[in-house]
């Protein structure tokens, strides 16, 4: 009879360190639901069941926030207070910081974890700057292709960096310094042709020479 009586006690006496381990969340929130960047954002939560007596049980909180691109913009490991609370600021100044939109807190304690979400505004004017200093670096792009497209020569173009030759004018000097098969079949019929004519006006005259001869002789 004693048995069933001390399976319960050892099981009541094991129920607070299972609804301990159960029990145990995380939470995490923003002090507001938008920011304009430059904003100073305050993050704070609370784990629930915290017990600080424990070292093995204490762990450190890692938040992370994203950005609606989904690159991690901060990172950031937090000790919690003794009651399980903890909070921590975050500064919205900075290059990482250039996209408005939805932008996500997410914190992890062990293996739990919570997420919150808030506004990041951009104001107009920084926004019309950084669009500005965007159009500068592509135009100074374009500019140095020109100045490097006009620093080769003649016939020749710009590709990957580098001077090339033209297509064009690759063929045509081929075509200038090769002459074609025609012309020289051409020169070929002129170089046989003169001296053949030649000798046949040279056999002409010996001929008319030599007949004006024997009528003189008859």
């Amino acid at each position: 009879m004693k048995s069933p009586v001390y399976l319960l006690l050892f099981l009541l006496a094991l129920s607070p360190v299972i609804a301990y381990a159960e029990s145990q969340t995380i939470s995490v929130e923003t002090n507001s639901s938008s920011y304009e960047k430059g904003s100073s954002i305050t993050v704070s939560g609370l784990i629930t069941n915290y017990d600080a007596s424990d070292p093995n049980e204490v762990f450190q909180i890692t938040l992370r926030v994203i950005a609606p691109n989904n690159n991690i913009v901060t990172v950031d490991q937090i000790v919690p207070n003794s009651g399980g609370t903890y909070s921590t600021s975050v500064n919205t100044e900075g290059a990482n910081w250039k996209l408005g939109g939805d932008y996500t807190v997410m914190v992890n304690y062990a293996d739990q974890s919570a997420s919150t979400t808030f506004t990041l505004i951009i104001p107009e004017m920084e926004a019309t700057e950084a669009d500005a200093a965007e159009a500068a670096e592509v135009d100074a792009a374009e500019a140095a292709e020109v100045d490097a497209a006009e620093k080769c020569g003649e016939g020749t173009h710009l590709e990957d960096g580098a001077c090339v030759l033209d297509e064009t004018v690759s063929v045509e000097s081929t075509s200038a310094t090769s002459p074609s098969s025609a012309e020289t079949v051409s020169s070929w019929i002129y170089s046989i042709t003169f001296p053949l004519l030649i000798a046949f006006v040279i056999a002409i005259l010996l001929y008319l020479i030599s007949r004006a001869s024997r009528r003189k002789t008859t």
